[in-house]
C-alpha cells in the first residue's frame, strides 16, 4: 500500500495513511480476534493432515453463514440479502433486505455502546472538563531510549 500513486493520491485527498491506530491497540481488536481463529482453522487443517485451502474455504463460508452477535443477522445475508447453504444445522432466517440493514445497524450501535460503557467503567473513565484556551501538556513520541523530552 505503499506504492507511488497511492501516496499520490493520499496527498490529493489529504489524508495520511497509517496502518494502525498508534496507542490504541484496541480498535484493531476484532480484526485481531477474526485472524486468531482463522489460523487456528488452519493449524486444524495441518495437524489433520488435509488441505489447509480448502479448510480456510469451509471456515470462512462457515463464518458468513453464522449470525454476528452484534449486528443479529449473518454477513452473508448483510452483504448478498439471502442466506447461504452450509452443513451447519440452523433455522431458516426470514429477513427482508431492506430492513436487515437497519436493524443491523441499530444492534451494532447497540452493542459497541454497551462494549464502550463497559470498558469505560473497567478503565474508571470521566468526562473531560477540558475547554478551548487551556493549557495542556502533549506526550511526545519517543522514537528511542536516548531521546529526552523537551518542554
Amino acid at each position: 500500500m505503499s506504492s507511488h500513486s497511492f501516496i499520490q493520491f493520499a496527498d490529493y485527498l489529504g489524508f495520511c495513511h497509517r496502518k494502525i491506530t498508534p496507542r490504541h491497540p484496541e480498535s484493531n481488536a476484532q480484526c485481531e480476534r477474526f485472524m486468531r481463529s482463522l489460523g487456528k482453522a488452519i493449524r486444524a487443517s495441518h495437524t489433520q493432515n488435509t488441505c489447509w485451502r480448502q479448510d480456510m474455504y469451509a471456515f470462512l463460508r462457515n463464518y458468513r453463514a453464522t449470525i454476528h452477535p452484534s449486528t443479529k443477522q449473518p454477513p452473508c445475508v448483510l452483504f448478498y440479502g439471502r442466506a447461504t447453504n452450509i452443513k451447519i444445522p440452523s433455522l431458516p432466517i426470514k429477513t427482508k433486505a431492506k430492513n436487515s440493514h437497519a436493524n443491523a445497524k441499530i444492534y451494532d450501535k447497540k452493542a459497541k455502546t454497551k462494549m464502550k460503557d463497559y470498558a469505560d467503567s473497567r478503565r474508571n473513565a470521566r468526562p473531560s472538563k477540558l475547554q478551548n484556551g487551556d493549557t495542556v501538556l502533549v506526550q511526545q513520541d519517543k522514537t528511542n531510549k536516548f531521546v529526552h523530552y523537551t518542554f
